[in-house]
């Protein structure tokens, strides 16, 4: 602020009032309105300035400030306590203890769903298994336990031909799940690519029980087993039941791709075969080929479809597939039958 004279100044005069001390005083501050956040201009040495006037009535055309106008920006509200500010140390700390508290969470749930996970993974298993011991007990119940665990591994063969098959083609398989008295399933888990490859896949059930029952005829053959022999037996008979073009048997899927000459062609052989060397299987060929025959010209459009949907190169391996472990089944179950007394 510039200096000015004492005249300019209204409400002071030029001489001091008695007793204030004017040599070696310092300037002292004097507000001249109400407590705000900007300071009012501070007086000079008393000597020249003097003390402020004292407060009188407002001037007339003093006007108060609006009832809508709160106190200045700066100002706390009432009742407000300002809280201590934190160093940075502290909110490093605060931070990392919340970044690792989110970690343990997440932690947390990836170890619920890693047991979730695991949990499945030996239900699965547990059916696998547990249905498997199940049909143990249950052939064990009516034949014994040894020939029990015979048919239940020409079973698991065979199943598993399946899963070996669809998952050279990059299909997902369920692990076999057993039936008593019935048999076992696997379930696809994956989109097939083709009705030939459905074909392929059903297929490799039949020929891996084949190859199972003619290791046990050999097997039979070598240590002089008649319990083998019977096994091996069982395991002609699953195969060549499965070759059905029926339902939801394997040779329905098969024959679905085939030319309906190669069907018909494997059934005059199978008759003549068990005319030469009767096994009682004559009345199941005739019964189930004469259902096969009517259900493949009823549904001939949709048969039809799927063999022109299919190469010819694939055709041919599963219809020499087909007819080729059919016959060897015929084979092997009038070779290995047993009369009973």
């Amino acid at each position: 602020m510039s200096d000015h004279d004492s005249e300019d100044l209204p409400g002071l005069d030029a001489t001091p009032p008695a007793g204030y001390r004017v040599s070696g005083q310092p300037p002292i501050d004097y507000f001249a309105g109400p407590v705000n956040e900007t300071p009012q201009a501070q007086y000079g040495p008393p000597s020249v300035y003097g003390p402020p006037a004292p407060y009188g009535p407002p001037p007339s055309n003093f006007a108060p400030p609006p009832s809508n106008v709160g106190p200045p920006a700066n100002y706390p509200p009432p009742g407000y306590h300002p809280q201590p500010v934190r160093s940075r140390r502290w909110g490093r700390a605060g931070g990392g203890a919340a970044a690792g508290a989110g970690a343990a969470a997440k932690a947390g749930l990836l170890a619920k769903l890693f047991v979730l996970f695991k949990s499945a993974t030996l239900l699965v298993k547990f059916k696998f298994i547990g249905t498997m011991a199940l049909s143990v007990i249950a052939y064990t119940w009516i034949y014994g336990w040894a020939f029990a665990l015979g048919l239940v591994a020409m079973l698991v063969i065979h199943e598993f031909g399946h899963v070996a098959v669809f998952r050279m083609q990059g299909v997902k398989m369920s692990l076999p799940t057993f039936i008593p008295f019935v048999g076992a399933y696997v379930k696809v888990e994956s989109p097939v690519q083709s009705v030939g490859h459905a074909a392929a896949g059903a297929l490799g059930g039949p020929a891996a029980g084949l190859l199972a029952a003619l290791a046990a005829l050999e097997l039979s053959h070598v240590i002089n087993s008649p319990l083998l022999q019977v096994i091996a037996y069982a395991g002609f008979f699953i195969t060549f039941l499965n070759l059905i073009p029926l339902w939801i048997l394997d040779g329905a899927k098969v024959a679905r791709v085939l030319h309906w000459g190669v069907f018909a062609g494997a059934l005059v052989v199978g008759l003549l075969v068990e005319i030469e060397r009767p096994s009682r299987m004559l009345p199941l060929i005739l019964i189930f080929g004469v259902v096969a025959l009517f259900e493949r010209w009823k549904n001939r459009d949709q048969y039809a479809a799927a063999y022109h949907a299919t190469a010819p190169t694939l055709r041919g391996w599963l219809g020499a597939g087909y007819a080729i472990i059919g016959v060897i089944c015929l084979w092997g179950i009038n070779l290995t039958y047993i009369p009973h007394g």
